[in-house]
């Protein structure tokens, strides 16, 4: 999973690439944990996901 967090007029878009389950969720909990201290509190949470040519 990658994730990136750009700040955009008082609001912070955090894009996730991939799959979120239950291996990657920490990863963007830690994420978060040093957003929300840093003083950032208004989030926009974008989620896309590759295509599988699995189905």
């Amino acid at each position: 999973m990658e994730i990136l967090g750009r700040n955009k007029i008082s609001t912070t878009l955090v894009s996730l690439t991939g799959r979120m389950d239950a291996i990657t969720v920490p990863i963007f909990e830690m994420t978060m944990n040093v957003l929300i201290p840093a003083g950032e509190n208004r989030f926009v949470v974008g989620l896309t996901s590759p295509l599988s040519e699995s189905g």
